[in-house]
């Protein structure tokens, strides 16, 4: 029975439903997952967020003083934890975009399985605006992968991966020109870091002319899951919660 149960909701704007816009800026036209769990007899407890990061994910996690009977977590890019500074610091450790995303993605699921594990729970992650990296997601005994991807659930002939979905800040946007800026940088890895970047950016293009020509799903805004399509990633959470 859903009865009385409580589900936690951690994440970004994915996690707080359907997004409307005026000139005020972004609102919640329909809270989505939220209200639909709600009608189901579930106790929401929501600390996602507009704009924020999987950082804020875990903070808000770790101060939860709650017991949450679920936990679900919308992941988001990983760039919305770095700084164009940081980033450039990490890219220089890792000679390779690919190699900092997954490095950083995994990073952060050991300190939510970390943070799952004291609170004697498990974390239903959920692939909102970055896909989960599923096979680095297999070693974590308290995380366990939803949905591997909003976008290919709504649309099963769109296929995204983790790699197709990043933040496009001006400052990743120019990320080869400050690379080519630097002097630490050689021919060689300029061409190979432009090639993994162009590749990244092609699935991220793909990504957002999905979710602008979806009038169905992703409008009003053309950019989040609208009503109906929160009614298909709760009718996939239900199943879960039912089974647990």
């Amino acid at each position: 029975m859903s009865i009385g149960k409580t589900v936690l909701i951690l994440g970004d704007s994915w996690s707080q439903g359907e997004i409307n816009t005026n000139e005020n800026g972004k609102y919640v036209s329909h809270s989505g997952i939220n209200q639909y769990l709600l009608d189901d007899g579930y106790k929401i407890e929501n600390r996602g967020g507009l704009g924020e990061s999987n950082h804020w994910a875990l903070s808000q996690f770790e101060s939860y003083s709650g017991s949450p009977d679920f936990v679900l977590w919308f992941q988001t890019d990983i760039n919305r934890d770095y700084f164009e500074n940081t980033f450039l610091d990490r890219l220089k450790e890792t000679r390779s975009i690919k190699s900092l995303f997954k490095n950083h993605i995994i990073d952060t699921y050991t300190k939510m399985n970390y943070l799952a594990e004291q609170k004697n729970t498990t974390v239903y992650v959920i692939g909102g605006v970055s896909p989960v990296l599923e096979d680095e997601l297999h070693q974590f005994k308290n995380l366990k992968c939803a949905i591997h991807c909003i976008i290919n659930l709504i649309r099963p002939d769109i296929h995204l991966n983790f790699y197709d979905r990043f933040a496009h800040q001006s400052w990743f946007t120019n990320l080869i020109e400050l690379v080519k800026s630097e002097p630490l940088w050689t021919d060689d890895d300029i061409t190979r870091l432009k090639s993994e970047w162009l590749t990244m950016q092609s699935g991220a293009d793909k990504f957002y002319q999905t979710m602008m020509k979806d009038k169905e799903y992703f409008w009003p805004d053309g950019y989040h899951p609208n009503r109906t399509g929160h009614k298909i990633i709760y009718n996939k959470i239900k199943t879960i919660l039912e089974n647990e």
